[in-house]
């Protein structure tokens, strides 16, 4: 071998020594550890892919359960357990289970108690009857959807203004827009009108007619957060021992107030807890007179004129798509304050109620009586409700019933006065 070849020969022996001794580095730099399940990553980096890894990261992950083998040789699938414990069918109070029909068990699914053995009562006319109630829904949602007014001159926006421009009036006989918008707090003590004293022990119990007199119930505090957002609060009145009207028992004037005005939303909650609760949010964000009339979510329509509480009025239809709320507001046209409201549920709703409890929808007709001027405001300090007695009842056309309350009201902080009101004074 010349010296040339040999000089070959060694170089190449020793790029052949170098690249083992290079794999081997890698290949012992690369290993992955018993404990740890990496792939095997350059050291050099990019940043060209991660937008890519974000939104790999963002992918929600679907859950990954492991199958069980029963094809294996030896492994036997077991047999189905005798009992399977189940959740204890819920308690209807209202209505007895015998006459719940099967399209209202299919609209409250939550409220039915679905065994195996019943599986063979469902047919094709309660399936095709609920979902023409939910179609019906739907369709009556998708028509409150509020959408702007893009031809202003067709009937539908007329009444939109007629009846803006009669809000518009009432805001000023009370005292004017900005007097309304400083009013951020309203402090009111109830007094319910009462004539009977109850007799309770020993039974049976004895009613007795005293007179009409009022008797001090609740106060209500309305106020707005510094979000802007309504706080309420409701609490019984105490009583002195000194007060004589702490020996009347007027149970039956008082539970007619509370089933027309604390809890006249009752019946929602075994029908839909959303509805209920929004009914009960509405009742307090909508305390105050701009956001009742325009607040978001209002939409106002002008009915034309009727009588009411002895009185030629505008009405004005109210239909708040934010909480539900859906009634007629009557404005006098004489003096132009609101007279009274009467105030029911949607179609949906109605259908539903009537499915459920057997009877017509109920409605509540409420007048507003004796304004006064507080904090420069007008303000009603007598209110008179109607309704039904009992709407949460199942299968019994209810009586009508009707509350009065006479009101003391402070705003912005006062205190309220510590005289009683009598009937003498709230004469008109």
């Amino acid at each position: 071998m010349d010296k040339k070849s040999e000089q070959w020969f060694r170089r190449g022996a020793f790029f052949v020594v170098l690249s083992l001794v290079v794999h081997a580095f890698v290949a012992w730099w690369a290993r992955t550890p018993p404990d740890l399940d990496r792939p095997l990553f350059f050291a050099a980096r990019s940043t060209f892919f991660e937008p890519f890894k974000r939104l790999v990261a963002q992918r929600p992950s679907m859950p990954v359960q492991p199958m069980e083998r029963v094809d294996e040789e030896g492994a036997e699938a077991l047999p189905p357990p005798d009992w399977v414990p189940q959740a204890p069918a819920p308690i209807d109070t209202v209505r007895p289970p015998q006459a719940r029909t099967l399209a209202d068990a299919l609209l409250n699914p939550q409220k039915e108690d679905f065994q195996a053995g019943r599986a063979a009562d469902l047919d094709l006319d309660s399936l095709t009857l609920a979902a023409d109630m939910r179609s019906r829904e739907a369709l009556e949602q998708y028509a409150r959807l509020y959408m702007a007014d893009a031809d202003t001159t067709d009937v539908e926006s007329q009444q939109r203004r007629q009846a803006r421009q009669i809000v518009e009036r009432a805001i000023r006989v009370m005292g004017g827009r900005e007097r309304l918008r400083a009013l951020h707090a309203k402090r009111v003590r109830v007094w319910v009108e009462a004539w009977e004293h109850v007799i309770e022990y020993p039974p049976p119990s004895r009613v007795m007619n005293v007179g009409v007199y009022v008797y001090p119930a609740v106060e209500w505090d309305y106020r707005f957060a510094r979000d802007a957002r309504a706080e309420f609060r409701s609490e019984s009145v105490e009583m002195d021992n000194a007060n004589p009207l702490r020996a009347r028992n007027p149970s039956i004037s008082l539970r007619s107030f509370a089933g027309l005005f604390q809890y006249r939303w009752l019946f929602f909650r075994p029908m839909d807890q959303q509805i209920y609760a929004k009914r009960l949010q509405g009742e307090v964000e909508r305390w105050h007179f701009l956001d009742r009339f325009l607040g978001d979510g209002i939409v106002l329509h002008h009915l034309g004129q009727h009588s009411f509480a002895g009185q030629q009025a505008d009405v004005v239809r109210v239909d708040d798509r934010r909480y539900g709320h859906l009634l007629n507001a009557y404005f006098a046209r004489a003096r132009g304050l609101l007279l009274g409201m009467r105030e029911g549920l949607t179609a949906s709703e109605g259908a539903s109620y009537s499915a459920r409890y057997q009877k017509r929808p109920p409605l509540w007709t409420t007048v507003y009586e004796k304004y006064k001027r507080i904090c420069g405001v007008l303000q009603p300090h007598r209110i008179s409700r109607t309704g039904p007695a009992c709407p949460h009842c199942y299968g019994r056309e209810d009586s009508e019933v009707t509350a009065s309350v006479q009101l003391q009201v402070a705003c912005n902080g006062e205190d309220l006065g510590d005289e009683t009101p009598t009937l003498e004074s709230w004469a008109p």
